[in-house]
């Protein structure tokens, strides 16, 4: 019997040993950054580099992006009112004279929803347009802004490479640093880089784009849209982007071929796949440029998104494909 009760107690002390080491494993894994198991949050917001990170996989045909939440789908934001709009505007207006941009947005943007129509959420559409061009569309830099770093060019490393880590584009890069191109790239150099992706909802009542860096919204665009209500609602996906498109007239006829004056696209095009809503099945469906400037604002096309040249080269430069949604509401 001493000895049962003897080698029991070896049993359990073995086994105590185990757990412990079990343990202390688990906890240096901690410690070190390990991941502890599928879905494990991570301890901070970390950014990727060259060195940690590579670009994100490519979305095959048959995946579809989600659908961004905050964009409007048909119902107002009851904070866009416009009792809860004018007290987002005087919270945002102390912040501005604090100089606290970042803060001064947020707010803003919380409060604010396309369809709501009324004088006080027109004025925080407008503010938060105006912000977009002073902190993201700048080559300024804000401290602890949460949609732009600030990059160091890393050994091997071109526009393109650094734009797929942050959902980007290399004409964007370029823009918020002032540089022509982006051959020069030097190792060490610093650059602004706005974290993606981009998105655009359309509201087809106000005849406006709005884009979006992630979540917040930070320009304002007038758009063209179909006749006779052909411009169908829903979410699409990027399915292309062309420069200098060829145009192949839906209803027959000839060709027209690019950089030719009566070519009704302009320089750009940007293909759009339905996978929402009424957008769901439908081909051919696009956003792109005009050459009848006089177009925006009405329905004209055979069911396109136009822009103005300006703005269509503009916008070309923001979305990208697999990640940036497109939004079509009423």
């Amino acid at each position: 019997m001493a000895r049962m009760r003897s080698g029991k107690r070896r049993l359990f002390v073995a086994a105590m040993t185990m757990v412990v080491a079990s343990v202390a494993i688990w906890c240096w894994r901690g410690a070190t950054g390990q991941a502890q198991g599928p879905g494990a949050p991570a301890a901070g917001r970390t950014l990727p580099s060259a060195a940690q990170a590579e670009p994100p996989p490519p979305v095959l045909s048959h995946e579809t992006p989600a659908a961004p939440a905050t964009r409007p789908t048909g119902s107002a934001n009851p904070s866009a009112s416009s009792p809860g709009a004018s007290a987002a505007l005087a919270e945002a207006s102390a912040a501005l004279a604090a100089g606290n941009l970042v803060q001064a947005r947020r707010v803003l943007n919380q409060a604010t929803d396309p369809l709501a129509d009324n004088a006080p959420n027109e004025q925080i559409l407008q503010q938060l347009a105006k912000l977009g061009d002073e902190m993201i569309f700048s080559t300024k830099i804000l401290q602890n802004d949460p949609l732009v770093i600030k990059h160091v060019v890393e050994p091997g490393q071109n526009l393109q490479k650094i734009a797929n880590l942050y959902k980007t584009t290399a004409p964007l890069i370029c823009r918020v640093n002032g540089l022509a191109n982006g051959n020069s790239l030097r190792q060490g150099q610093p650059l602004k880089v706005v974290l993606g992706p981009f998105h655009a909802t359309v509201c087809k009542h106000s005849f406006r784009m709005y884009v979006y860096c992630q979540d917040t919204l930070v320009k304002i665009l007038p758009v063209g849209l179909g006749m006779d209500d052909k411009t169908p609602t829903g979410h699409w996906k990027i399915r292309n982007k062309l420069t200098n498109p060829r145009y192949y007239p839906p209803d027959g006829g000839p060709i027209i071929e690019p950089n030719d004056p009566k070519n009704p696209l302009g320089e750009y095009w940007i293909g759009l796949d339905g996978f929402e809503g009424a957008a769901v099945g439908k081909e051919g469906f696009g956003i792109h440029g005009t050459i009848e400037p006089q177009s925006i604002g009405t329905k004209a096309s055979k069911g396109c998104i136009r822009l103005r040249s300006e703005d269509i080269m503009f916008v070309y430069e923001l979305l990208v494909r697999h990640d940036s949604i497109v939004t079509v509401a009423d």
